[in-house]
């Protein structure tokens, strides 16, 4: 009988605990966490969170939170969050700054899975916000573009980095891969021109609610 009762109550636990896990994904229990002020403002990312919405469930809304952002700066402030599903590297992601030239002119996106040519702005939104003192950049994603999440799938391994793309860089053309390995690399952090977020190992998992 005390067995039986005991399996209950962890049926119970179980029950009760794992929507509050499922929920976590927001400014307040971000999925990765990175000490403030260790990049320049326009790049010093500080959290990362991922999020859904029952009235759009077809999207995942992914949400950076930086220092600041420089929507008129004359080269390009560059965000990636990855993370993996059912062994796919997937990414997002979002440049701001007048080099970018993107959607009104500011802004460009993409997402998909990573090593693959995507289009840019590939049916996403961002969305510039600010949080406290803090501000955010929100891409809202079709989840037919990374992976067609369903319910129940979990997203592990997340990550994200930033750069800042000076003019000269901008004039120079580097892609991402360049900026790379020329910064990570070529030991040149110290420029305080990328943050990695969270600076060792991977962020928190977030599961799909719908």
């Amino acid at each position: 009988m005390k067995a039986i009762v005991g399996i209950i109550i962890c049926t119970l636990l179980i029950t009760t605990l794992l929507p509050i896990s499922a929920m976590a994904g927001d400014e307040t229990h971000p999925e990765i966490s990175d000490k403030a002020s260790d990049a320049r403002f326009g790049v010093d990312i500080q959290k990362v969170w991922f999020f859904e919405n029952a009235t759009t469930p077809e999207y995942l809304y992914v949400t950076v939170q930086v220092g600041g952002l420089r929507i008129n700066y004359y080269g390009a402030d560059l965000f990636d969050v990855y993370w993996t599903m059912n062994s796919v590297d997937y990414f997002v992601f979002a440049g701001i700054g007048i080099y970018m030239n993107g959607a009104g002119g500011r802004v460009s996106t993409t997402a998909g899975v990573v090593g693959y040519d995507t289009d840019w702005n590939y049916n996403i939104t961002v969305s510039l916000g600010q949080l406290d003192m803090n501000r955010t950049i929100t891409c809202k994603i079709p989840k037919s573009i990374i992976g067609r999440l369903q319910a129940g799938d979990v997203l592990t391994n997340t990550n994200a980095w930033a750069s800042q793309r000076t003019p000269l860089m901008a004039k120079i053309g580097w892609d991402a891969m360049v900026r790379f390995r020329f910064f990570r690399h070529l030991g040149l952090n110290g420029l305080n021109l990328m943050d990695y977020a969270p600076d060792s190992g991977y962020g928190n998992d977030y599961a799909i609610l719908y």
